[in-house]
């Protein structure tokens, strides 16, 4: 067992130095960090810095805008990288990683100070559907980040890159949860979201260097025209 968990261990840490794998990586931190604060919203914003809403009602409202777009960008994010990325995953990720760093930025001076004012005063709604499109492309990137990351550790089996990404999933969000502990009501409200932004953009330039390779695509799509051609012969 213990010579079994050894050379598990080691064709995980051969990925993660095959083609830079653990740059990419470091974006499931983002992932991670990002679906912690979404849990935490209403902690966050236990006092709603909109009138127009209570209380109440604020975290709860961010809460359900923020798990609920990024679901529904999961539900989406095969079929858009498939007919629109092909082979270019890489470049899919940057465009929504810049995205959701400008969202995430805007939402964060969209929120009023104690004294009612905003630095994009776009109000309540404004704010949420601002919020809403930020969660949709984080549902959109994280299956697209485990497919590219299936690729650059080939020919390892895909569990050792799902393995790898979720562990840095989960290390993002311990990593946020530390920081907003430490931090108090210091990063809260506005401040978390600023910090949020952050935490893509570090995550994103560490993406740039990540370089592209498709061989398992590659291999299925000679599979795929050689069981074809053995079909033509056939009839």
């Amino acid at each position: 067992a213990g010579a079994g968990l050894a050379s598990q261990l080691s064709e995980l840490l051969a990925a993660m130095r095959r083609n830079r794998f653990w740059l990419l990586a470091v974006w499931g931190t983002s992932v991670g960090a990002f679906q912690c604060w979404s849990a935490s919203l209403s902690v966050l914003f236990a006092h709603s810095p909109f009138p127009a809403i209570g209380d109440d009602d604020m975290g709860k409202l961010l809460g359900l805008v923020s798990n609920g777009g990024t679901f529904f960008g999961t539900l989406a994010a095969a079929p858009l990288a498939d007919r629109f990325f092909r082979r270019r995953f890489k470049r899919f990720l940057i465009i929504i990683g810049v995205l959701q760093v400008a969202l995430l930025a805007a939402f964060s001076a969209a929120v009023p100070d104690k004294h009612g004012k905003a630095a994009l005063p776009i109000g309540a709604l404004g704010s949420v559907v601002v919020l809403t499109v930020a969660s949709l492309l984080f549902g959109l990137g994280a299956p697209v980040c485990f497919e590219l990351g299936a690729e650059l550790t080939f020919p390892a089996h895909e569990g050792v890159s799902s393995s790898a990404y979720s562990f840095t999933v989960n290390a993002g969000g311990f990593l946020l949860i530390a920081v907003l502990s430490a931090g108090g009501s210091a990063l809260t409200g506005a401040v978390s979201c600023a910090l949020m932004a952050v935490v893509v953009g570090l995550c994103l330039v560490m993406l740039l260097f990540v370089p592209e390779t498709y061989p398992r695509l590659t291999l299925d799509s000679e599979l795929f025209d050689q069981s074809c051609a053995a079909v033509r012969q056939l009839g």
